[in-house]
């Protein structure tokens, strides 16, 4: 065939020379090529390979197609799967996971939207997903969503990634939890937002425990702020009661001394000013739990009787009073009666002064039993305590003013309509009696104080009323020992005149070097208890070790309560609080003097 066209090597059609040459081709195609051996003619069947190359094509576009189509069911099978992984994770997971579009409407919710929230999956699909978020919730989130789409075709890089929002949502019985929200958006093939995947957890418990947290820490540096307070308010009373000391004492001997009516009605001005300036101290101690407080039975029920009586009297007939004491609950408790009648006569002249149109004043009484959780907010032990609340219709105070109602002379009325120190003494009786106070208050709609005092169970209570007792002179030498000058000097004109023979010192060294050389002329010592070089306690442990049988009173403008292990360290047979005039001084001395058991009592 070398040298021959093909038209030639094909013409000739009577000679053949062939050679069948067979392949079964996958499917058992044959193909039949006859050749001329002469070299003439050469005749091939150019259907059979048309048909050859057809059906090989075919085959091999059918083998093509075998194979996607395995691959496919492969892909198929994968991603079933796959989705199946993920449905089991989401309808098991304890978030609520969700899709919806950008129409908000919901097209996949969990089942464990039912333990969140008490909704059924069904009762979502196809709804708008944030319509049972809050008001709030709901706008901060489209807002949100708005500006991840406006970003979303601009600088997508900024969009993906999930953002966390905390948002407020509520429960199909009404109530309102606080969940995480982690929401994506979703974007289609061509790089277009086309829906939102959302992640939502209840960080209720969370987020109370944050809260408790926050609350307990500001109510500690409250109660820190408090009691830095108090220290500063215990500090000046007590100064300030010296000073009061000399005031009111030499008034007496003012009175004794002299006839002159003009000078008289003089003394009786000086006098009733320190004793306004006597209460203020009380209140100042009172606040800084360093008052004298009694320890006796008190009728909560008849103290609030009292001040409505006393109140029917003076206050705006505009204001009516309603008074709710709980039948059957004897609501008693141990305390001091005159300061329980004074916290409830401040929180009463509160609630008058806030309301000056008129409006209504209501006192309740409950007993009630503290659980530990209610009790430590409020900085007291569980149990049963006596609930006092005073409530009245009045202005009501801001949130501001709330954090600072009950600091010493902090106050929001006019000038020269309080001194601000009752609401300051309201606080600290409340906590001397191991009990404490709240308030509750919104602008316009008045304000209700809860006090809480312990319960106590008794038969009987004590009257207010306090007797007058006469002046008693007696005899004897009397050494005094306090660092203040006018009180030194007071004391011994006072004592002198009372007939008592009296040496003065400054300070406990001084009273030691006089008591070494002269213990036996020594009837009875007054130590002042807070001294420079040598306390009070110090002082008298040096006189026992002279004279192991000396008798001695201890002053101070501290309550004796406060002070009460000092003075049982101390071993005195007396207790002058500060401040005091003849009348007091007379009776403690002379019952030291006669040690008497009630000059300890």
């Amino acid at each position: 065939m070398s040298g021959r066209s093909s038209a030639e090597a094909f013409a000739e059609p009577g000679n053949y020379a062939g050679a069948l040459l067979t392949g079964v081709l996958g499917v058992g195609l044959s193909i039949a090529l006859f050749l001329s051996m002469d070299g003439e003619h050469v005749r091939f069947g150019a259907l059979v390979v048309g048909l050859f190359l057809t059906g090989w094509t075919c085959f091999t576009l059918f083998r093509v197609q075998q194979r996607e189509q395995a691959r496919r069911h492969e892909v198929e099978e994968a991603l079933r799967n796959s989705e199946a992984r993920y449905r089991l994770l989401a309808e098991n997971a304890s978030d609520v996971i969700y899709m919806h579009d950008l129409d908000w409407t919901c097209t996949y919710i969990s089942p464990s939207v039912s333990a969140q929230r008490g909704f059924e999956p069904e009762e979502m699909l196809g709804e708008d997903i944030t319509k049972d978020l809050t008001p709030e919730s709901r706008a901060y989130t489209q807002e949100l969503m708005r500006e991840a789409l406006k970003y979303a075709s601009v600088r997508p890089d900024l969009v993906r990634g999930a953002r966390t929002l905390l948002l407020e949502a509520y429960c199909k019985d009404g109530s309102i939890i606080t969940i995480e929200n982690h929401l994506s958006l979703v974007f289609d093939e061509d790089g277009v937002p086309c829906g939102v995947l959302g992640v939502s957890r209840d960080i209720s418990d969370r987020t109370r425990a944050e809260q408790e947290k926050r609350e307990l820490e500001t109510r500690y540096r409250q109660v820190q702020k408090m009691e830095a307070i108090g220290t500063l308010a215990g500090g000046v009373a007590h100064d300030f009661n010296n000073l009061l000391t000399g005031i009111l004492g030499y008034t007496d001997l003012l009175k004794m001394e002299s006839q002159d009516e003009k000078v008289i009605s003089g003394v009786a001005v000086i006098e009733r000013a320190a004793r306004r300036a006597q209460e203020l101290t009380s209140q100042l101690l009172g606040f800084a739990r360093k008052g004298q407080f009694q320890s006796v039975p008190v009728d909560i029920g008849e103290s609030i009787r009292d001040i409505v009586s006393f109140l029917e009297r003076t206050i705006n007939k505009n204001i009516v009073i309603d008074v709710r004491i709980e039948t059957g609950a004897c609501s008693t408790l141990r305390g001091d009666p005159s300061q329980v009648h004074q916290l409830l006569l401040n929180l009463a002249v509160n609630a008058r002064d806030a309301m000056p149109d008129g409006g209504q004043l209501s006192f309740e009484t409950h007993l009630v039993d503290l659980e530990p959780d209610y009790c430590r907010p409020l900085g007291i032990e569980p149990g049963s305590y006596n609930l006092i609340i005073v409530s009245d219709t009045g202005v009501g105070i801001s949130r501001e003013k709330q954090e600072r109602i009950f600091e010493p002379f902090f106050t929001d009325k006019g000038p020269g309509r309080g001194t601000g120190m009752g609401l300051a003494m309201v606080y600290g009786v409340a906590k001397a009696h191991g009990g404490a106070v709240s308030v509750y208050s919104e602008l316009g709609a008045g304000t209700t104080f809860r006090v809480y005092l312990p319960y106590s169970a008794f038969e009987g209570v004590v009257s207010l009323e306090r007797k007058v007792e006469p002046l008693i002179h007696g005899s004897g030498h009397i050494l005094v020992v306090d660092d203040e000058e006018i009180l030194r000097n007071l004391s011994s004109e006072m004592l002198a005149e009372l007939g008592y023979t009296v040496t003065t010192v400054a300070d406990g060294v001084e009273a030691v070097r006089y008591f070494e050389r002269n213990a036996s002329q020594v009837d009875l010592a007054i130590i002042d208890m807070i001294m420079p070089n040598m306390g009070g306690t110090e002082c008298m442990a040096a006189l026992r070790r002279i004279d192991p049988g000396i008798r001695a009173v201890m002053s101070t403008g501290f309550a004796r309560d406060e002070v009460a292990k000092r003075i049982e360290d101390a071993n005195v047979v007396g207790f002058l609080q500060k401040p005091y005039g003849m009348r007091e001084l007379s009776q403690v001395v002379a019952e030291a003097m006669d040690l008497r058991p009630a000059a300890m009592q």
